[in-house]
């Protein structure tokens, strides 16, 4: 991303990658964040066409710059120096949506956590189907014992091993867009409930939309690992779809808790 003057009206908004090895400091000037790191030119970045921010720990905020990101809608993922995500600086919910509502009364519910775990798990079978159906559009076919091994590790309870996993900025990228789509759906990240116990929103939907890129790029895996740029170019194409997809998860899940807590009433 570089410094623009005037962004243009049509012009999407797009992440801010803040990782290197020079100290990086972020500042608020106006309308835009100033990036100084060590030994470079300060560059600004207008708020206006910051959809999200992903940093490491070389990069220092200033109070104003947190605020003002916060004020703007716009999410931080702070990632480790292997680009896994260590933490989450989340906008207010101003404005919570009929599902919040939901999710609220569905973790108060006694056994909230063995219908909601039964839930991920028929999505997750839901994502191989779906990645089946589309092997046999192309004319692949997909054998019984393929089949068994991507349930094995990606339906399963103790499965959820992601080919991409290993990728640097890889769940960085993707954690920043299920945040997005998180806050713009008026849901909180996580759910806490009477129990103490967490059902993590914002985990789970990254962690369907990771199986879902791993089905579908698995083949990439040799050729692209530790290419960072380029996996996230491939992810930059890919963004409209990832967020189709966690649209679609909240509204199952919608669907889901609207059928069941009506009939529990």
């Amino acid at each position: 991303m570089r410094a623009l003057r005037a962004p243009a009206v049509e012009s999407a908004p797009l992440p801010l990658y803040l990782r290197g090895r020079t100290a990086t400091r972020v500042e608020v000037a106006g309308p835009a964040l100033r990036v100084a790191r060590q030994g470079k030119a300060v560059v600004a970045y207008p708020l206006a066409r910051i959809s999200r921010v992903i940093a490491d720990q070389t990069v220092t905020f200033s109070a104003a710059a947190l605020v003002a990101c916060m004020q703007m809608r716009i999410p931080l993922v702070l990632v480790d120096t292997d680009g896994c995500p260590v933490g989450f600086v989340q906008p207010a919910q101003v404005a919570p949506s009929r599902l919040d509502k939901l999710l609220r009364e569905f973790v108060d519910l006694p056994d909230w956590r063995e219908r909601y775990a039964n839930w991920l798990r028929a999505r997750r079978m839901g994502l191989v189907h779906q990645w089946e159906q589309a092997q046999a559009a192309l004319g692949r076919e997909v054998t019984a014992q393929m089949h068994a091994e991507k349930v094995r590790l990606w339906v399963q309870p103790e499965g959820n091993v992601h080919v991409l996993s290993a990728w640097s900025l890889y769940e960085g990228a993707l954690a920043s867009h299920v945040s997005k789509r998180v806050l713009q759906a008026g849901v909180e990240p996580r759910y806490w409930a009477l129990d103490g116990e967490v059902l993590d929103l914002r985990a789970d939907l990254l962690g369907l939309i990771e199986l879902s890129l791993s089905l579908e790029m698995a083949g990439l895996g040799v050729a692209m690992h530790g290419q960072a740029e380029a996996l996230l170019q491939v992810l930059q194409r890919l963004g409209p779809g990832l967020q189709d997809q966690v649209d679609a998860h909240l509204a199952r899940l919608h669907r889901f808790l609207r059928e069941g807590l009506e009939s529990w009433r």
